[in-house]
């Protein structure tokens, strides 16, 4: 038994060494490709969280005897250590991943999960593995050892070079960070944000990009200035990486791209308003549907947003509002997205109002869909991918209704005039009452809009409205 003892430790190390590895690849797959309950989620990912630390060391411990470090010495070990110090750092960068004060967070790719994951998870066996475990095999070679000099010149050696080693990793990471900052600000500095609405000269219809990382921004330049070797290299190194924060807002051009770059958080812990990213949010508005804004193109509605205190914070309440009476913009503090919220209701603001046939108090199910629909347009920008669930069934809704009247004519009408005015193009391509029982039922999604079920059945009924003539008694405005 004694001697099948290490036997099966070492397997079982193994075996934690891979769970470490694999095991958040078929949990964020399924949560990816299928989607799961909000509540199971979090149980699961809570488990996966405390569960993978325990199995740190034992995983580290199967590494640790997969390389031999115990046999290993002179040269062999001088090599290891220096390139592990020069792979730390490699691994550090993309290990730090979208929080919620970052707006990747809400729209990251299965590999932009998992890989972070993957590297940070990696540091932690490797930190284990060479710079405590190590030791610890060489001091227990002291105690067990009669040649007790030779067990502590080699004990001393390991210390040696497991200090040399991580300040290796720390002078590159020093280096990489203060280059890849410089870098940005090179590239960002002049044209920073502060408290007015940024004019730019040059654009002509060049792809929007929005990013709060740096890759997507130097992807950007290099396409312009593809002989930058070191930018090229950092790229590499720490493009994908949050671990950059300017603290400060602004934006690129160039003749390939127009990038907006989110350097603060994105996240209302206090009643400050984020001026910077809603100047950004209404330059990209104002670029993308110039042609469109014209009877409010003189407003200025970054002016009019204010926080709502957090006390004030209503469970699946909204997370800003647009008061077309009072021609102002409440955003709650506490939550986050809040550049897809300023987007959403600056629209608002730009569009004309259009009441709701069920609520007067309310904007129309037409109006909401239009300005997420707009929005979606705006944020599809963000380097990676972006799916909203916000109006989902209202925007599904309104892509239904597009197969009857030219987007251009819907959105005129948005901006300028009076959603209403669709009637008659509408309902000569259907039958006469389609286009009020499509935008009733629309405003009725609207109205049980907490109620999934409710707000579901009422968008599909409106979309069914279009082709089906019903006898239901929806008046005609």
């Amino acid at each position: 038994m004694s001697q099948k003892l290490p036997r099966i430790i070492l397997s079982l190390s193994l075996f934690c060494l891979g769970f470490v590895i694999i095991a958040d690849i078929p949990f964020f797959w399924y949560v990816q490709k299928f989607g799961l309950e909000i509540s199971l989620y979090d149980k699961i990912y809570s488990w996966l969280e405390n569960l993978t630390p325990l199995l740190f060391i034992p995983a580290a411990y199967a590494l640790f005897r997969l390389l031999k470090l115990s046999e290993l010495s002179g040269k062999p070990k001088l090599m290891l250590y220096f390139l592990i110090g020069i792979v730390l750092p490699l691994l550090f960068f993309p290990a730090i991943y979208a929080s919620q004060e970052q707006i990747s967070s809400d729209y990251l790719t299965f590999t932009g999960v998992i890989l972070p994951r993957l590297y940070f998870k990696l540091i932690f066996v490797i930190l284990i593995s060479f710079y405590v475990l190590a030791p610890l095999a060489d001091i227990i070679g002291v105690i067990k050892n009669k040649k007790r000099t030779e067990a502590l010149k080699q004990l001393g050696k390991t210390v040696a070079l497991g200090i040399i080693s991580l300040a290796v990793s720390f002078v590159i990471l020093l280096l990489v960070s203060y280059q890849i900052t410089s870098l940005l600000d090179r590239l960002m500095l002049a044209s920073k944000v502060e408290n007015t609405l940024p004019t730019v000269s040059g654009y002509t219809n060049q792809q929007f990009v929005i990013t709060d990382r740096p890759q997507p921004l130097i992807d950007c330049y290099l396409k312009q200035n593809p002989g930058d070797l070191n930018a090229r290299i950092l790229n590499q190194i720490a493009g994908n990486s949050f671990f950059t924060k300017l603290g400060y807002d602004a934006y690129f051009l160039n003749d390939h791209c127009l990038v907006v770059y989110l350097g603060t958080p994105l996240i209302l812990t206090d009643t400050e308003v984020p001026t910077q990213a809603a100047l950004l949010s209404e330059l990209l508005i104002r670029i993308k549907y110039a042609e469109l804004i014209r009877v409010n193109a003189d407003k200025h509605p970054v002016d009019t947003i204010s926080i709502r205190k957090e006390e004030l914070y209503i469970e699946d309440g909204p997370r800003g509002t647009y008061d077309s009476d009072t021609n102002r913009i409440e955003l709650q503090q506490g939550f986050t997205q809040v550049f897809q919220t300023i987007t959403h209701e600056l629209l608002h603001s730009f569009s004309q109002e259009h009441e709701s046939t069920v609520n007067k108090d309310v904007m129309s199910g037409l109006d909401e869909a239009i300005t997420q629909y707009l929005t979606n347009r705006i944020m599809q920008s963000v380097a990676g991918t972006y799916k909203s669930t916000t109006y989902k069934f209202q925007v599904e809704a309104l892509v239904a209704l597009l197969q009857y009247v030219d987007e251009k004519t819907v959105l005129e009408a948005y901006f300028n005039g009076d959603l209403r005015s669709l009637k008659t193009e509408v309902d000569s391509k259907t039958y006469r009452g389609a286009y009020c029982r499509f935008y009733h039922y629309l405003d009725q999604s609207l109205e049980n809009y907490h109620n999934y079920s409710l707000t579901k059945e009422y968008a599909a009924r409106a979309t069914k409205a279009l082709q089906v003539k019903e006898d239901d008694n929806v008046e005609c405005f």
